[in-house]
């Protein structure tokens, strides 16, 4: 049988016209369908993303906070470490610190200001300091002189300094014990 085709030659192509538009049409909102899926997929990881970032933050303050205790113990460490370093070099010069440190306290309730306080490894001593009156001077002088840790206490020199203070300097030798310093 023989295709008869009574509509205009017109009408066909407006029809494969209007199912080019309507397939063009699926394609579309399929295509605008599967963007806004995507698009919400992107804003749901940036979502996710920011809060991962402020729980890190969060952590990051709080390490902060830890950091800062751990800087400050580091600290003491380095002090505590400081203090064995002295401690052994106190340990091996085998100097009577506590009874000179002792000594010297007394001496600075006499009304003097020590300003320098020297014991090389040889066991001499050197005390430099400043007083309103001779009198404080030759107290602290008479002091040291009976302490039994120090030997020799001499005067270096005693002169007035600029604002009307007595400078003075005195030096003496750590007391052997035993044949040792």
């Amino acid at each position: 049988m023989a295709e008869i085709n009574l509509l205009p030659q017109e009408y066909r192509l407006q029809q494969q016209a209007k199912k080019r538009q309507r397939s063009c049409l699926v394609v579309f909102f399929i295509l605008l369908i599967f963007f806004c899926g995507h698009l919400l997929g992107l804003v749901g990881k940036v979502q996710f993303y920011r809060r991962e970032l402020a729980d890190l933050q969060q952590q990051l303050a709080s390490l902060e906070a830890e950091l800062a205790v751990f800087a400050e113990l580091e600290e003491r460490e380095e002090l505590i470490e400081e203090g064995r370093e002295l401690y052994k070099q106190l340990v091996q010069g085998d100097l009577p610190w506590s009874l000179i440190l002792r000594e010297m306290e007394g001496a600075a309730r006499l009304g003097i200001h020590l300003d320098q306080l020297h014991i090389d490894s040889e066991g001499r001593v050197i005390v430099l300091g400043q007083a309103a009156e001779l009198a404080s001077i030759a107290s602290l002088f008479t002091y040291l002189a009976q302490s039994p840790g120090l030997d020799g206490i001499d005067i270096d020199y005693v002169r007035q300094g600029n604002e009307g203070q007595w400078l003075f300097s005195l030096q003496g030798w750590v007391r052997q014990v035993g044949g040792e310093l």
